[in-house]
């Protein structure tokens, strides 16, 4: 995160910024940046889901979280934790919403990640995989 003292705006920068996570990875962090100031508090809600070969049904939430903007804020992100079940491999959806609800008139973007499987640890061999 960078902070301007002066303004009281904070922005959070990505480390290492990814798009595929091993099944072991206990949280994600979606950090997005907003393209025009606010000047009232905005509730955000992201909303993930397993994408499955036929999308014909509306899709279980695994993972979703919810903040607030405030009118510093130009910057900010999600904190998407592992579901008590485990992260199941493939390709997740995030639908971004804007507003107190969650439909398709308050649906603002989406993001997609990957979960793999983690990769074994090689006991005998001089190459072990750590992540």
């Amino acid at each position: 995160m960078r902070d301007d003292f002066p303004t009281g705006a904070h922005e959070f920068i990505p480390l290492n910024p990814d798009d595929t996570f091993p099944a072991t990875q206990s949280e994600i962090y979606l950090v997005f940046r907003l393209v025009s100031d606010s000047f009232d508090p905005v509730p955000l809600t992201a909303r993930c889901s397993l994408e499955m070969p036929d999308m014909t049904e509306d899709p279980m939430t695994m993972v979703q979280d919810r903040v607030m903007t405030t009118t510093n804020d130009r910057s900010g992100y999600f904190l998407l934790t592992r579901p008590s079940a485990g992260w199941v491999p493939g390709l997740y959806r995030c639908g971004l919403f804007a507003g107190e609800q969650t439909s398709a008139y308050s649906y603002a973007d989406e993001v997609r990640f990957r979960i793999v499987e983690s990769s074994p640890i090689r006991e005998n061999g001089p190459e072990k995989a750590f992540h």
